[in-house]
């Protein structure tokens, strides 16, 4: 089930970043960040559950693994939000770009609060998506203004942004070959 917060237009709207049918959980077309409640989500996916066994940080590799199409194949701002250890909240780049981060919380704050603070504190809570499966996490930040989706939603996301990678990446080969077999004039 999707949350009072998103917006009836995007059902209608073609240009959503996510159709998956028959289930068709539609994402604000105009979304423009991404915060995952990451220990929360990693333990609700199974390769991440998984990868708990080798510890949380081969759990959130995982889980940044998964979640990263939606960053690289939608172009939707993407944060993993942990519970910390220090004493500030502290940020990380794996991948260098500043659209993909790692953020962790002080040690006397959780990431369920940064991402309540984040949603709060932003100009435009409406662009930020919450995936978590937490319900005060989502209940909060979903009255705030941001729209929430839980593990499912989530899951069907990723799916859908494999699936499309996949069949544009099919389109673009046949287009390539049919232009490469095209004789010159």
């Amino acid at each position: 089930m999707l949350f009072h917060s998103i917006s009836a237009g995007c059902i209608e709207n073609s240009s959503c970043p996510l159709r998956l049918p028959p289930l068709q959980y539609p994402v604000m077309a105009d979304c423009e960040h991404l915060l995952i409640d990451g220990y929360n989500l990693a333990h609700a996916f199974p390769e991440s559950r998984e990868a708990l066994r080798f510890g949380t940080e081969a759990a959130r590799e995982q889980l940044a693994s998964m979640v990263r199409i939606i960053h690289d194949f939608e172009g939707v701002r993407t944060t993993l939000v942990f519970d910390g250890k220090g004493d500030e909240i502290t940020i990380e780049r794996p991948s260098g770009q500043l659209t993909f981060s790692y953020l962790y919380s002080p040690s006397d704050m959780t990431a369920d609060a940064v991402i309540e603070q984040l949603v709060r504190s932003s100009s435009q809570p409406q662009k930020i998506i919450v995936a978590s499966g937490d319900n005060m996490v989502m209940q909060s930040t979903g009255a705030a203004g941001a729209l929430t989706i839980g593990f499912r939603q989530l899951a069907d996301w990723i799916d859908s942004c494999r699936i499309r990678q996949s069949e544009k990446l099919k389109r673009e080969s046949q287009n390539t070959e049919k232009e490469w077999r095209q004789p010159n004039p």
